[in-house]
């Protein structure tokens, strides 16, 4: 059975490892903002201020993709709660 996240917790991770703390609520996003991540870092690999704002940006959109992917998940829970009784 699935259990809800915690909003803090998960600001908390992608705070401190960025996108990698998607996979608390959501593997896909994670993976998404992953690859994301590495492909700005290759495409600006010869402007390294380009480079470093790409990946600042990414793991700030992290952070904001985190509170809705952690709300879709409780609220599949939630659906699954109501489907039960």
């Amino acid at each position: 059975m699935m259990s809800k996240k915690s909003h803090f917790v998960g600001f908390l991770l992608t705070l401190i490892v960025g996108p990698l703390g998607l996979f608390y609520s959501s593997a896909l996003a994670a993976i998404i903002f992953i690859v994301g991540i590495v492909g700005a870092a290759f495409v600006l690999q010869g402007d390294p201020q380009a480079a470093s704002a790409a990946g600042t940006g990414v793991w700030i959109l992290s952070i904001i993709t985190n509170f809705f992917t952690v709300s879709a998940h409780n609220k599949k829970v939630d659906m699954m709660w109501m489907m039960r009784r």
